[in-house]
């Protein structure tokens, strides 16, 4: 069974089995928005990321479905993980764009042996 969200123009994503427009994301509740933006990221494990590495992908914190940003880092401006953002709770998650410069961090990672100490 479909549910719908009335919409009030063409500009629809669709979520699972909820088509919202973007621009009626505020009549939306919590979990609705959540999935819409999900698509978005990509939950990577906590215990594989070390303080005072460097990485050169933002990271997000997910929690009460809500996302946002531990730190922002790219390729131009690469930051060390502290032991702050280790301690946040709630679920780990980086933009899906940066997959693949976590995986060459995750490579970097294996190169230096350093998951002997994860």
């Amino acid at each position: 069974m479909k549910r719908y969200i009335s919409v009030e123009d063409d500009n629809e994503q669709t979520a699972s089995n909820i088509k919202v427009s973007l621009k009626d994301t505020n009549n939306i509740s919590g979990l609705q928005r959540y999935y819409l933006t999900k698509e978005n990221f990509h939950q990577i494990d906590k215990n594989l990321l070390l303080s005072h590495q460097e990485v050169n992908f933002s990271i997000f914190i997910s929690k009460d479905f809500d996302f946002k940003a531990a730190f922002e880092a790219t390729l131009q401006s690469p930051k060390k993980i502290s032991s702050e953002i280790l301690d946040m709770q709630g679920d780990i998650f980086i933009k899906a764009c940066d997959i693949p410069l976590y995986s060459k961090y995750l490579e970097s990672l294996q190169e230096a042996d350093i998951t002997d100490q994860l």
